[in-house]
C-alpha cells in the first residue's frame, strides 16, 4: 500500500513538474529555424517507467496530454520512447495545432521528425478539407501526407470529393494525387452528383480549381452522358476541358469521335465542343427508333454549338462530308449524301432543318438517294477510323 502511495504521488508529481516546463517553455521566445521544441508532457493519470534493452520508455494511461510548440496531442493512453523521440498514442487520439486536427485510433509520433503515423478511423480536417483512410503518414514540416485504405478526401467549400485506394495530398499546395480505382465526384451545393471522373489516376490542383485523369479516363454526368479518352484536363475557372488520345462520347442520341476534343461550359453548363482529328458523328435521325437510321457527319475538325443541352448548329471543316436521313410526317424520304470544304448544318429538337454547302463550288458535291435507293448510299465511307466506335447502337 505504501509503495502504490508513493509511485501514485511521484506521477503527480512528475505531472506538476512538466506542466510547470511546458508553461515555462512556451512563456520563453521561440526559437528561429533549428531543431523543433521539444515535446513535452503536460498531464496523466498514472506514470511508469522502465528500460527495454536499453531503451528508456514510459507508460501513461489516462487523459494524457502532450505539447510541441502549437501542437497538443491528446490520448487514452501513451507509449514515450525516449530514446527514438518517438510516442505511441491509443485510444481516442486527436492532435490539435492552430487551423487543423487529426483523429486516429493509434498514432507513432516522432517528435524530431515532427511526422505521424496514423491508422484506424484515421481523420485529418481544416477549415475547407476532410480526409479520411484507413492509415496516414504525414509530414508536419512538409504539410504533405500518404494517405491509404478506403480513402476519401474531401472539399468542402467546393462540393468535390476524391476517392481512391492511395492518395498523396499535398495540402500546402492544394494537390491530390489519387492510384488504385480513383474517381473524383463533382456535386453541386446540394449535394447533388453533377460528374464523375475515373482513370488509373486522377488529381486535383490549386485546390480542386483544375482536375487531371491519365489512362483508361471516363466521364460520366448527371444524365448519364459520358466519355472516354486516354487523358482529361478541366479547368473550373475557365469552364475549359481538354480530352486527348481518342476521345470518345456518347449522348442520349449521339456518339463523338476525334483525335482530341475541347469542350467549353458556361455556368455549368455544355456550350460548345470542338473536334479535331478524324472528327465523326453519329445521332440518331428517327429518335422514336434509335438504331433504325443514324445521320453521319465528318471530317478534319469539327464544331458543335448547344442550345438548351442539344446541339443547335454543327460546322464541319476539312473533306467536310454529311449523310443525313429525310422524314415528311414521320414517314422516311431517303437519303441525302453531300461533300464540301465545309459544311453547316442546323437542327432544333433533334431534327435537322437546315444544311448549307460552302466553299468551292467545284469540289462540292450531292446526291440524293430515294426511299426504294436508300440501301445504296455509301454508309460504308463513314466508318470511323477507331474500330472501337460503336455504328451503330449507342453505347458499347
Amino acid at each position: 500500500m505504501l509503495r502504490n502511495f508513493e509511485a501514485k504521488r511521484f506521477a503527480s508529481l512528475l505531472t506538476v513538474l512538466a506542466g510547470a516546463l511546458v508553461a515555462f517553455a512556451a512563456a520563453a521566445p521561440a526559437k528561429q529555424g533549428g531543431p523543433p521544441e521539444r515535446l513535452r508532457l503536460v498531464h496523466a493519470r498514472e506514470m511508469s517507467g522502465e528500460t527495454v534493452n536499453g531503451r528508456r520508455v514510459y507508460r501513461l494511461v489516462g487523459e494524457v496530454v502532450f505539447r510541441q510548440g502549437e501542437m497538443v496531442l491528446r490520448c487514452d493512453r501513451a507509449t514515450q520512447y525516449l530514446d527514438e523521440h518517438r510516442v505511441v498514442l491509443e485510444g481516442n487520439v486527436v492532435i490539435e495545432q492552430p487551423g487543423k486536427v487529426l483523429r486516429a485510433d493509434r498514432i507513432d509520433y516522432f517528435d524530431r521528425l515532427r511526422e505521424e503515423w496514423a491508422q484506424g478511423h484515421v481523420v485529418a480536417e481544416d477549415s475547407a478539407r476532410t480526409l479520411r483512410c484507413d492509415r496516414l503518414h504525414y509530414q508536419e514540416d512538409r504539410d504533405y501526407g500518404v494517405a491509404e485504405g478506403a480513402v476519401q478526401l474531401e472539399h468542402r467549400e467546393n462540393h468535390v470529393r476524391l476517392e481512391a485506394a492511395t492518395v498523396r495530398y499535398d495540402r500546402a499546395n492544394g494537390v491530390a494525387i489519387g492510384e488504385g480505382n480513383p474517381v473524383i465526384v463533382q456535386q453541386d451545393s446540394t449535394g447533388r452528383e453533377v460528374f464523375r471522373l475515373s482513370g488509373k489516376r486522377v488529381a486535383w490542383y490549386e485546390d480542386a480549381r483544375r482536375f487531371e485523369a491519365l489512362g483508361e479516363v471516363e466521364i460520366v454526368d448527371e444524365s448519364g452522358s459520358h466519355a472516354r479518352c486516354d487523358s482529361f484536363a478541366y479547368y473550373r475557372d475557365t469552364g475549359l476541358a481538354f480530352l486527348r488520345g481518342r476521345p470518345h462520347t456518347w449522348r442520349r442520341w449521339e456518339q463523338m469521335y476525334g483525335h482530341e476534343m475541347e469542350w467549353f461550359f458556361a455556368e455549368d453548363t455544355l456550350r460548345e465542343v470542338r473536334v479535331r482529328g478524324h472528327a465523326f458523328v453519329l445521332t440518331e435521325a428517327d429518335t422514336t427508333h434509335p438504331g433504325f437510321r443514324q445521320n453521319r457527319v465528318r471530317g478534319d475538325s469539327l464544331v458543335i454549338y448547344f442550345s438548351g443541352g442539344e446541339a443547335a448548329q454543327i460546322v464541319v471543316r476539312g473533306r467536310a462530308t454529311s449523310l443525313y436521313y429525310l422524314f415528311e410526317e414521320g414517314k422516311p424520304r431517303g437519303v441525302n449524301w453531300i461533300l464540301g470544304d465545309e459544311i453547316r448544318m442546323w437542327a432544333s429538337g433533334n431534327k435537322l432543318t437546315r444544311v448549307r454547302i460552302l466553299g468551292d463550288p467545284e469540289r462540292a458535291e450531292g446526291k440524293y438517294y430515294p426511299e426504294r435507293l436508300v440501301s445504296l448510299a455509301p454508309v460504308s465511307d463513314f466508318e470511323p477510323e477507331e474500330k472501337e466506335f460503336a455504328v451503330p447502337g449507342g453505347e458499347p
